[in-house]
Parts: structure tokens; sequence; C-alpha cells
């Protein structure tokens, strides 16, 4: 007695030719993922942190009112909202990328040690970690990870 068993790969064909296709320009996807970056972003800035970002020190506080005459708005890395009006993205065929090209966001994303004492890292871009080896938050991930989801789903229905 033998078994013959005969498949017919026509559509798996056909759909490993639609995700090739759809993944043979990944600009869309980039796109995409720039987009998500720049709205995590958006999002640590608005909760002061994704974990909280360690507060003022209340020196720096009372400092804060003093300069502006008592009207500082008194958030996170938002006191004149250069540093958020800054941030951009760019992204390409292989690439998504977010940043700042203000002189001070490294200090304020990874922290360090300045004329007059230390900052602590208040990592305002979706990631965390020394620039060599970051971390998407979670959040990023998770939003990221979506969206390749979706465009393999798309690419083969």
């Amino acid at each position: 007695m033998s078994i013959r068993v005969e498949l017919d790969s026509r559509e798996v064909q056909r759909r490993l030719g639609e995700a090739t296709a759809a993944l043979a320009d990944a600009t869309p996807l980039m796109k995409r993922i720039a987009g998500i970056l720049e709205a995590e972003t958006e999002a640590n800035f608005a909760a002061e942190g994704r974990p909280h970002w360690k507060d003022w020190e209340e020196s720096t506080r009372k400092a804060r009112l003093k300069r502006n005459s008592g009207s500082s708005i008194l958030k996170i890395l938002q006191d004149s909202g250069r540093l958020a009006a800054s941030i951009s993205t760019d992204h390409g065929p292989g690439h998504a990328q977010i940043g700042s090209n203000v002189a001070y966001a490294a200090i304020h994303q990874f922290g360090g040690t300045i004329a007059h004492g230390a900052l602590p890292a208040r990592p305002y871009l979706p990631f965390s970690g020394p620039p060599t080896s970051a971390t998407l938050q979670p959040e990023a991930e998770r939003s990221i990870l979506d969206a390749i989801k979706k465009l393999l789903n798309s690419a083969t229905r």
C-alpha cells in the first residue's frame, strides 16, 4: 500500500511573492516607524517620561520660577519648548530615525556631568541606555511590531 500526497503550492507561492513585493521597498514601513517614534516621543514629553523622569531638585524648581518671573510651566524638559520642537524624523528604504539638533539634547537623553553638577538621564526619545546599545521603550516596540505585522498581513491576503 502506498500513499500519495500532492501539494499545490501555487497559493503559497503567490502569497510569498506578494510578501516579497511588499518588502522590496521598505520605505512605507520605515515612514510608519518614523511616525511611531515621533508619536512615542511626544507621549514621553506629555507624561514627563515613561517611566517618569527624575523630579527636579527643589533648588532647580525655585530657580526656574525666579528666572521666568513665576510663569514657568514647570514641566520637566519643557520650559521653553525648544527641545520638543527640535525633534525631527527621517526615513528611507532601509532606515527610520529620530533625533534633535539642539546642543543639549544628548545630555538630557543620556545624562552626564555638566559644569554645575550631574544631570540624570531623562530619555525623551523612545529608547533608553547608552547610544551604542539602546533599547526601545516597550510602547514603541509594541507599536513597531504591530506595524510590521499589519504590513505582512496585508501582503499575504
